[in-house]
Order: C-alpha cells, then sequence, then structure tokens
C-alpha cells in the first residue's frame, strides 16, 4: 500500500492507484498501512513539505521581538545552517514556545536536537492502525497548527486586521504584509498536512472494518480522523459580521415633489364578515378661525372632545410650569426608606415604588401635590429656578405619602427613560460591530 503526491512517490510494485481527492492511492492488500518499502510516515511527510528553508513562515523578529534573541540562541544551538532567525513551520514555533516556558519556570531543559520535535512522543494513545508512528499524535500536531495560526492572526489584527481598519488603509505597512504572507503559509502548511491525515483516516476506517471487536477503543484514541474534525471545528476563519448593505434607488427631487394623497368618494368598508361600499359624505369647506376652540364661532366637530372631559397638552409647545408639571408621571409611595434610597439611584424606581398611577393632572392627590410644590417654592426665592430646571431634565416624580397625616410630605423629579441607557447601548453595540470586523471566528463558535 503507499501514497503518491507530487514527487513523493511510496508504492508496492503490484499497486494499482485510484485517486481520491487529488491524492493517489494504491489498493493492494496489505492489513497494515505504510508497509512498503521504504516506509511513509507522518514523519517523512513532514520532513518533505515542511524541510526547513524550503518555506519559511515569517521572521522571528516581527512575531516576537522581545525574544528575538532567546530565539536565535537556541536556533542556532539546533541548526547551524542558514535560515537563522525565520520560523518555518507551526512545529518549530511550538518547540521554541515549550523552552522558553522551561526557561521561565527556572526547570531543567530537555535536551534536544533538530527534528525532535518530529520524533518526540506527547504521551497520548495513536490509533493501532499507525503502529510505527511514535512522535505527536495528529490530533497533538494539528493543536499545533491551530495555535500558530491564532498567534498570526493576532498579531495580523494588531496591523490593520484581515480586513484594514480606517486607519491602516492608506498605507499598508511592510509589517502588514508579512503577517498576511505568513499566515497564509502557515494555513497552507496545515492543508498539507489535513491531506495526509485524510489517508490516514481511510486506513483507519479499512482497520476498523477488519476488527470490529476492537474498533470502538480505536474511534476513542487520538486518531487522525480526530485530528481532522479538531481542524474543521477550531481552524480560525475571519468572521464576516459587519451588517449587509442593501442597495437602494436614490429618489430625485421631482418623484418627491409629486407625492399627493387623493381620496375616493367609494370606500371599502368592513363590517363583521362583510365587506359593503358606502359614500363618504363631504361637509363643506369651513373658516379656519371656526377650527379655533378660543374662537366665539367655534362649533365642535365630529371629533371634537366628548361632553365632560378636556384636553391636556401634551406638545410642549409652549413652555409653562403648570402644564409640563401636570404632565410628569406619578409615582406614590409611604416608604420613606425607599423614597430616601431612590434618590441615590433613580433608575430603580420600579423595584422601590411600584407602578406609574398616571400623570400629574389626572392624579387624586393632584391639589396636595401642587400645594407641596407651592410651599417649596414660597419658602426659598431660588426655588423656583430649581424646579424649572429639573421640570426640563424630568419626566416623572415620586411622591412620599403619609397614610396618618392625609397629606403629601415629599416630593422627587428626576428622568427615569431609558434613554440614557439606550444611548450607551448603540454605542457599545457600534463599538462592538466595529471590533467583531476584525474578529475571527470558527465552526465550533458558530455550532453555540
Amino acid at each position: 500500500m503507499g501514497l503518491v503526491k507530487g514527487d513523493l512517490t511510496t508504492q508496492c510494485k503490484e499497486a494499482q492507484p485510484f485517486t481520491t481527492e487529488g491524492v493517489a492511492f494504491c489498493s493492494h492488500p496489505i492489513q497494515t498501512p505504510f508497509q512498503c518499502q521504504p516506509p511513509l510516515t507522518l514523519s517523512t511527510y513532514t520532513e518533505y513539505v515542511m524541510t526547513p528553508g524550503t518555506a519559511c513562515v515569517m521572521d522571528a523578529r516581527i512575531l516576537f521581538p522581545e525574544d528575538y534573541s532567546l530565539f536565535i540562541m537556541w536556533q542556532r544551538k539546533l541548526r547551524p545552517e542558514s535560515g537563522i532567525g525565520q520560523i518555518h513551520d507551526a512545529l518549530e514555533y511550538d518547540l521554541f514556545i515549550k523552552h522558553r516556558e522551561v526557561l521561565i519556570s527556572s526547570a531543567i531543559s530537555p535536551s534536544i536536537t533538530y527534528q525532535s520535535h518530529l520524533e518526540r512522543n506527547c504521551g497520548h494513545t495513536h490509533h493501532p492502525s499507525d503502529s510505527i508512528l511514535n512522535e505527536l499524535c495528529p490530533v497533538c500536531e494539528v493543536g499545533v497548527h491551530l495555535s500558530f495560526l491564532n498567534t498570526l492572526a493576532l498579531a495580523w489584527n494588531k496591523s490593520g486586521g484581515v480586513r484594514l481598519r480606517p486607519q491602516y488603509e492608506r498605507t499598508v505597512s511592510l509589517r502588514y504584509r508579512k503577517f498576511q504572507k505568513g499566515w497564509h503559509i502557515a494555513r497552507l502548511q496545515l492543508q498539507e498536512l489535513l491531506e495526509m491525515f485524510v489517508v490516514m483516516a481511510t486506513y483507519e476506517e479499512a482497520w476498523e472494518a477488519t476488527h470490529p471487536a476492537e474498533a470502538g477503543a480505536a474511534r476513542k484514541t487520538n486518531s487522525a480522523s480526530a485530528a481532522l474534525k479538531l481542524a474543521q471545528e477550531d481552524c480560525m476563519y475571519p468572521a464576516r459580521l459587519s451588517q449587509s448593505v442593501e442597495q437602494t434607488k436614490k429618489q430625485t427631487l421631482a418623484q418627491d415633489a409629486k407625492k399627493k394623497v387623493n381620496f375616493s368618494r367609494h370606500v371599502r368598508i368592513k363590517h363583521n364578515d362583510t365587506i359593503s361600499k358606502a359614500i363618504t359624505k363631504f361637509t363643506p369647506d369651513r373658516p379656519r378661525y371656526l377650527f379655533s376652540r378660543s374662537s366665539p364661532a367655534y362649533e365642535p366637530g365630529v371629533y371634537a372632545c366628548p361632553t365632560g372631559s378636556e384636553f391636556i397638552d401634551t406638545s410642549h409647545a409652549v413652555f409653562t410650569i403648570a402644564t409640563d408639571f401636570g404632565n410628569l408621571k406619578v409615582y406614590v409611595t409611604d416608604d420613606e426608606e425607599a423614597f430616601d434610597l431612590l434618590q441615590a439611584n433613580p433608575q430603580y424606581f420600579k423595584d422601590s415604588v411600584g407602578e406609574c398611577q398616571g400623570i400629574v393632572d389626572l392624579h387624586d392627590s393632584k391639589i396636595q401635590i401642587y400645594q407641596d410644590i407651592i410651599n417649596d417654592m414660597a419658602e426659598d426665592s431660588n426655588q423656583e429656578d430649581s424646579i424649572v430646571y429639573l421640570l426640563r431634565e424630568a419626566d416623572r416624580m415620586v411622591v412620599l405619602i403619609d397614610d396618618d397625616m392625609g397629606g403629601v410630605v415629599d416630593t422627587f423629579l428626576f428622568d427615569g427613560s431609558d434613554r440614557g441607557d439606550l444611548d450607551d447601548a448603540k454605542s457599545s453595540r457600534k463599538e462592538e460591530l466595529a471590533a467583531r470586523k476584525e474578529d475571527w471566528t470558527c465552526l465550533r463558535k458558530c455550532l453555540q
């Protein structure tokens, strides 16, 4: 059994290759995969596609400038050849990070040689079909590549992100280009590794088919199939979280000027389950002065206020203390402690004083409330200016009453609307959307 990919060929003489997704397999019936000579393992495959110097991911000076000198010293001990100062793949990056952590923890660093990241055992159980695989398990190796890609993505975002932020649009720095190129090279290396795992997953399925009694335990190991699933779920990619912009046609001024309302003399009236037609009866036009309620010639129309009711001006077209004060929402409480706490944090008024009881002008205690305000204004000549200011800012009031005395003890005016909270929420939402445009997401996040 063998594999054919590019110039890398390992196959038996009797092999009859068949292709799947650009990768050729041979159908020679050998029980254990990769048994033909010379054997092809994950190490030999990775050594071929990730040979140091063939495609370096990025300059270490840019990725971690504070540890660059340490990286140079560490790299020269392992590989005295060319390519010093360059990060060639995710495994080399992971090996250096572990070396740095050992130095930080003041532990004894194990003796390592170059290519040791391809030969060391992570301690995890491999799939039984990969009996000759004795280095990092597929899951750990994919995890190393994903961690390296995430590190590059974070550094890329700091240089402007996948979609350049406005402050970076005019000048694209060399640093940005290097992170862009490095991320794509690292992503290509991961893809080449996953193509190898696709082959290994096919071998694992064939082994499990011939060993049904051991298949259940084999699926719990860190197999190539599990590594492929991990890469599919956790591989980060730039998220498109900005709202779609709908293309709308701009209306000309001429089109806006033609807008008008037409009235038909025949209207359709729905009554219960039937729809009938009726003729709309229009009355002759009246002079404008007859519509003024203050005019002596005013006659109530069809939609005039019913007898016994009254109009309350809530338009705030004319500012007067009496009008604005009468339009305040009223909350009544006899709990003096709650009334005092309310002045410290008015946003919790519903929890302490209950539901709204209408407006001041329609409340049963209207006279007592007005009298309390008048008394306060009489005690202090500057109180009127304070009340005027409060009325401009407030939209409701809480009245403290005393049931024993049967009167109003005190009043408190405040702005209890959620307008400020809504403005803060909208602002934070805009900032969140602006920040999330540079976010990266993955399948696991999308499925949560």
